[in-house]
């Protein structure tokens, strides 16, 4: 994501100088009628304008990276839990241990945390469940975990939560926290 805003800042930058230069040059020129510029008039331009290009091309990048992340979807090994009911039957209910995260669709590093999910998935099959809970949609399982940040992790064993995490997670801490409850 770093990577998207800085070039984005940068072409935005390179941008807005070559806007206000041209502008400067422009105030520069003597025109009839109207008083002399300042050459630091034309410096002030063309700084402000490269800050705003830059703010402006931050933004654009940032906004690049969230589009590409959010494209991402779940794997067929995730169980996306749309009813209290089944959050009862695939997690609460289950034999084997299971990894939820508590996501939104505006929270991006819920989107970017999506991959490992996958992956996570599809080395347990068999072994453990991967579900994804959205947390807006299904507030009352949401507020039953106590769930105040995104994403929120919850290892879930036999209907008791036995590990929990916050925020951006490494794979493999997700991964061994899950593994161990076999």
């Amino acid at each position: 994501m770093t990577l998207f805003i800085i070039i984005g800042a940068a072409v935005g930058t390179l941008g807005g100088f070559l806007i206000a230069y041209r502008r400067g040059r422009e105030y520069a020129a003597p025109v009839e009628g109207e008083p002399e510029s300042k050459p630091g008039r034309s410096l002030g331009n063309m700084l402000g304008t490269a800050l705003i290009g830059a703010a402006l091309g931050g933004f654009a990048g940032y906004l690049a990276f969230t589009a590409k992340s959010m494209g991402n979807k779940p794997s067929e090994n995730v169980i996306e839990i749309t009813s209290e009911e089944q959050f009862t039957t695939d997690v609460l209910n289950s034999d084997k241990p299971v990894l939820v995260e508590f996501y939104t669709q505006w929270c991006t590093v819920c989107h970017e945390m999506l991959p490992a999910i996958n992956e996570i998935a599809e080395e347990s099959k068999g072994r453990a469940v991967v579900a994804m809970v959205d947390a807006e949609a299904l507030r009352a399982v949401a507020g039953k975990y106590e769930v105040n940040v995104y994403p929120i992790f919850v290892i879930i064993y036999k209907g008791e939560v036995v590990e929990r995490f916050a925020g951006r997670q490494e794979k493999e801490t997700l991964r061994a926290a899950l593994m161990k409850q076999e």
